[in-house]
């Protein structure tokens, strides 16, 4: 059997923050991964309705819908609750 490639491998990440995502989307890039990026949890949801996602990459803090509340819908949800969710945040407190 073939091992996968970081290129077959697509990840998620939301976060509100347009440098957070430049800085991570940028390194997952040069590392192989394929990538969305999304800015809020409702264009997160519309991205997951469309794409197969392998993990997601999701900010804690962010307007309306926040990082808790939407890994919560996702793991509510059985086409998507087996989707690894590492949270991201730049909180320091």
């Amino acid at each position: 059997m073939n091992k996968p490639q970081k290129k077959d491998f697509s990840i998620l990440v939301v976060d509100d923050n347009k440098e957070s995502l430049k800085v991570v989307s940028n390194f997952l890039k040069t590392e192989g991964y394929q990538i969305a990026l999304s800015l809020n949890a409702n264009d997160a949801l519309n991205i997951l309705k469309e794409n197969k996602i392998d993990l997601i990459l999701l900010d804690v803090m962010m307007p309306g819908i926040d990082g808790f509340t939407l890994c919560r819908m996702l793991k509510n949800n059985p086409r998507l609750d087996d989707i690894p969710v590492i949270f991201l945040t730049a909180k320091t407190e």
